[in-house]
């Protein structure tokens, strides 16, 4: 994926909000440490580039290059990840790496960035653009936790806003790294955003960042109570999700399952295992670098359009809920001493009930109807009367495979509820995180 995970937030009606996160994951575990090295050139001179940025995506593990243009990242452990270059004037590099097909060297070239109409389609923005739209952007893209209300961002001048009344879409990239001090949990966010887009009509948010963790400095007071924060962002998280379904301790964590399905559930399953065949033949065809590539960077983007429009038609109408919890065998088909691979074709309800939910997610699912510029806001009304409860669908049918320190890779797997309020940069945690014991289990609401 340039990996993606796509974050749906689910309103009164499925298409109210819809939040749509595209994010790099990256697996760090506990053991086969390797190293990975490469040198960095410009495309237009060969020329080294020195000081650009190398860094693993969403963990603390990044580095810059030396004046021949040379890295050295240690200390990467098994899974599959991004890698991130990227420097000031050249448009940025991402490197897919995976530990069952291992690649340790790496020969990376930068284009520069197009100066000149024509060379490439020009980015538009407004002059005024962060000013006016800047916190509409920040709830959207940092979050509206207590955690990411404390976060500033420190460069908004790179953050460049263009709105279009006629389609009423607002989007935004960044001329650099955006810069994200988080005193709440204590992190520096240096974060590569490629692109994102908020259409006011519905809701609908897109953006893809990549993001590097760095510790802040602080009193042992201040580390105490960034330990405690850690904590309540972690537990109930994806992160901690994913963990627990790898160990094969779903219910022991806290969590319980269920499934739905939609009326017109035969289609979706038909299309969904036309394009994991299509998906799972070009796989093959490419060798170790199909095994490395995104599903989606491995299908014509025509071919998954055209079921992607059948597959949103087939969306609408009620959801039915199964009876019955869901265990972790019915979901989980495939597990090795590498991953663990999820795989279902309809909608995994997933709740939490070890921590109470936030006073904060339950003010925010409230929006004025009668105010449309709003509806950016989470409008789960349904899912927040449940609890901490997402709804996780793999929109067109591609497995996951997980890691033993929960990380994954997949730019199919959507998020409707408590996860997509929450999964933004002022809650995000590092995948080399290490959390507390955690609370005692508590009982399912039903069976």
């Amino acid at each position: 994926m340039l990996i993606r995970i796509s974050l749906f937030l689910e309103g009164m009606t499925r298409t109210n909000f819809l939040f749509f996160i595209l994010l790099t994951l990256c697996t760090l575990g506990a053991s086969a440490q390797q190293m990975i090295s490469g040198r960095v050139v410009s495309q237009e001179t060969g020329k080294p580039v020195a000081g650009a940025s190398v860094f693993i995506s969403n963990t603390s593990k990044g580095t810059i290059t030396d004046e021949k243009g040379n890295f050295v990242l240690y200390n990467i452990p098994v899974g599959r990840y991004i890698m991130v270059i990227s420097y000031i004037g050249f448009q940025s590099d991402y490197e897919t790496l995976d530990s069952r097909y291992p690649k340790t060297t790496f020969d990376v070239t930068l284009k520069e960035k197009a100066t000149e109409l024509g060379e490439v389609k020009v980015q538009v923005f407004d002059a005024n653009g962060y000013k006016k739209w800047g916190e509409l952007f920040r709830e959207a893209f940092v979050g509206t936790s207590d955690f990411a209300r404390k976060c500033k961002i420190m460069n908004p001048e790179v953050i460049k806003i263009h709105y279009a009344p006629k389609s009423r879409i607002l989007s935004a990239y960044s001329d650099g790294p955006i810069i994200i001090e988080n005193p709440s949990l204590g992190y520096e966010l240096q974060v590569t955003m490629d692109f994102f887009r908020l259409v006011m009509a519905n809701g609908e948010t897109s953006f893809s960042f990549f993001p590097l963790f760095k510790e802040m400095k602080g009193t042992p007071k201040q580390q105490k109570r960034w330990d405690t924060n850690r904590a309540l962002a972690y537990y109930g998280s994806p992160l901690h999700f994913f963990r627990a379904l790898y160990q094969n301790r779903v219910r022991e964590e806290g969590f319980f399952m269920w499934m739905e399905s939609f009326q017109d559930s035969s289609t979706i399953q038909g299309v969904k295992g036309r394009i994991r065949s299509a998906w799972a033949a070009a796989r093959d065809a490419a060798g170790p670098d199909g095994q490395r590539a995104s599903p989606e960077s491995l299908l014509e983007r025509s071919y998954l359009e055209q079921y992607d429009r059948i597959l949103d038609g087939a969306h609408e109408g009620k959801t039915y809920e199964y009876p019955g919890m869901v265990s972790v065998d019915q979901i989980v088909p495939v597990k090795d001493s590498n991953v663990t691979v999820m795989d279902f074709d309809l909608v995994l309800k997933v709740r939490y009930l070890n921590s109470k939910v936030p006073d904060r997610y339950l003010a925010d699912v409230i929006v004025d109807p009668k105010n449309p510029e709003s509806m950016h806001k989470v409008n789960v009304t349904r899912n927040a009367l449940e609890g901490m409860s997402t709804e996780l669908e793999l929109m067109r049918g591609f497995p996951v495979d997980i890691f033993a320190n929960g990380s994954y890779l997949n730019s199919d797997l959507m998020f409707r509820g408590y996860w997509s309020w929450s999964q933004k940069m002022g809650n995000l945690l590092p995948y080399d995180y290490t959390p507390p014991p955690p609370a005692p289990t508590k009982g399912p609401p039903y069976d």
